[in-house]
């Protein structure tokens, strides 16, 4: 008996429980979730507007409507919506650009399920010939769009008009019959001399909730503003230590994974260029525009990494001095194997943990999410690359928040609890701008994960909390290309794969020469000079 409950069997029993629990809730099968392609999605913009493709220009990006689908979920509306005016009114949508050879665009927003126009708008290279119209006209000229395209719209609508200073008129037909909470449609249509330039129909949602949903947003980003500067707060820490501690490193220490971190981010800043510029103007531009995006983001995320690279030089200084050497590396073949074998194993019960904090959340306190357009691969440049920012994230985040920051904590606080759950809330606060709502829910559950972090870290090492870091995001990284395609999936198998065969190339490179303590505690500063318990 005691042989089937030996500790190594109950171990390998709960990974097991964990990973069958967060599959059961993650998994991105089946890969088809029904949504139309991007070419699909051009093709109908096309034929709405009865353009031949040879003739123009086109680029396609996903987009939401973030603020009625948080009203939605808040108010638990969303089935609901999704069965009685999802097909006129899309929450999520492909936006299709298009550009004529006379220098005419459009932009065009396809349903993406069903691929039903649900909006456009049109932008003229030059003014309409004939000036600008006449209230009377414009309304004639939108009325008439509406009877013939939209005649719903029409019906019992309340109207209200604006007058652009180009002479451009706006008018917006609120249907007050058609309502879903406190949300109410609202027909949009702008006229330009006698001509109809765009429509669009959508749910507004009440001022009471754009309020709340702002000053969550604001108040998300005033603790990312405030983990950002922590950041380089503890770099110019760093670099003091790095500097009292000079003779415990070399300062080319740890540029190897510095580099690989800029690279990293350099390659997904650029990658998620379509997030916030027109694909076409970028096509427009030419190279130059995509040199100068390169070099741009290779400037910031030079500058990210120097407060990465202190950190690093600060932490590992500390530790040397403290005899922790096996904290930061591993010097033998068999221990490098095992850490790598033992990171999936963790990954895999704090994503079982993470599902479960999540599921509670939604079940007990109503927590909720929406989708963002800027994480989806749909408006990357190159998706099957985004899972490569698991790498960057964990070298980062690692060498900050437990490399540096719970070995000063924890001599300062003389507590490894009191350093690693400081620490953590930090890191968490960083981590609230995500579009989950009410906002501390990712403070509380992220604080919770850090704290399994700063354990990995205190027992197991900084390469042991890298590589599990690395597998937690390769695996849902992973999952998102999973979607892209049959092809994405063997790219995420890869992904997932990538840091165990990482892992055993490094076991098999490393060497067992001791790593240089430097100089006796001497030199440490009177404040740090304690051993930590």
């Amino acid at each position: 008996m005691s042989t089937y409950l030996s500790k190594r069997n109950l171990i390998l029993t709960g990974i097991l429980l964990c990973t069958l629990y967060f599959l059961w809730h993650n998994h991105p099968f089946p890969l088809d979730d029904g949504a139309i392609s991007k070419q699909e999605a051009s093709e109908a913009a096309l034929q709405y507007l009865g353009l031949e493709e040879a003739t123009v220009q086109t680029a396609v990006t996903y987009d939401a409507d973030q603020p009625i689908i948080a009203y939605l979920q808040k108010e638990k509306l969303l089935d609901s919506y999704i069965a009685k005016h999802e097909l006129a009114a899309p929450l999520d949508y492909y936006r299709v650009e298009i550009l004529q050879e006379d220098a005419v665009r459009y932009e065009v927003l396809v349903h993406r399920y069903e691929g039903i126009v649900a909006g456009w708008s049109k932008t003229l290279a030059a003014p309409l010939a004939g000036g600008p119209s006449d209230v009377r006209t414009a309304r004639q000229a939108a009325d008439e769009y509406l009877s013939t395209q939209r005649p719903g719209d029409l019906t019992e609508a309340d109207i209200t008009v604006q007058e652009h200073p180009d002479g451009s008129y706006t008018f917006y037909y609120e249907q007050r019959d058609e309502e879903i909470g406190e949300a109410h449609r609202i027909a949009i249509v702008s006229v330009a001399g006698a001509s109809v330039i765009s429509y669009h129909s959508s749910f507004t949602p009440p001022d009471h909730f754009a309020q709340w949903l702002d000053q969550q947003d604001r108040r998300s980003a005033t603790f990312t503003t405030f983990t950002l500067w922590m950041s380089v707060a503890m770099a110019a820490v760093a670099l003091t230590l790095a500097i009292q501690y000079k003779q415990a490193i070399r300062w080319t220490d740890g540029l190897v994974l510095i580099g690989i971190t800029i690279i990293i981010e350099t390659i997904y800043y650029v990658n998620t260029i379509p997030s916030d510029v027109s694909l076409l103007a970028l096509q427009q531009a030419g190279p130059w525009m995509f040199i100068f995006d390169l070099l741009f983001g290779l400037v910031l995320t030079t500058i990210f990494g120097l407060t990465i690279y202190m950190p690093y030089l600060g932490g590992r200084a500390m530790l040397i001095y403290e005899g922790k050497q096996h904290l930061l590396t591993h010097t033998k073949r068999a221990e490098w194997q095992s850490a790598v074998i033992r990171s999936y194993g963790l990954a895999l019960f704090i994503l079982a943990l993470q599902t479960m904090i999540f599921s509670v959340a939604e079940s007990s306190f109503h927590v909720w999410w929406i989708p963002d357009p800027q994480l989806s691969t749909d408006n990357m440049l190159w998706p099957l690359l985004m899972p490569l920012t698991a790498w960057a994230a964990a070298i980062s985040e690692e060498i900050i928040y437990r490399l540096f920051a719970v070995t000063i904590l924890r001599k300062l606080l003389r507590s490894n609890l009191a350093a690693i759950l400081v620490s953590s809330m930090i890191w968490a606060l960083g981590h609230t701008a995500y579009p989950v709502y009410p906002v501390y829910t990712r403070f509380v559950e992220v604080t919770i994960i850090g704290i399994v972090f700063g354990y990995i870290f205190i027992k197991f090492g900084f390469a042991t909390a890298v590589f599990t870091h690395a597998v937690i995001d390769s695996i849902l990284m992973g999952f998102d290309v999973a979607s892209v395609g049959t092809y994405g999936v063997l790219v995420a198998v890869i992904y997932i794969a990538a840091p165990l065969l990482i892992g055993w190339v490094i076991s098999w490179r490393s060497s067992s020469r001791p790593i240089d303590r430097g100089s006796t505690g001497r030199l440490l500063p009177p404040d740090l000079s304690h051993r930590s318990t």
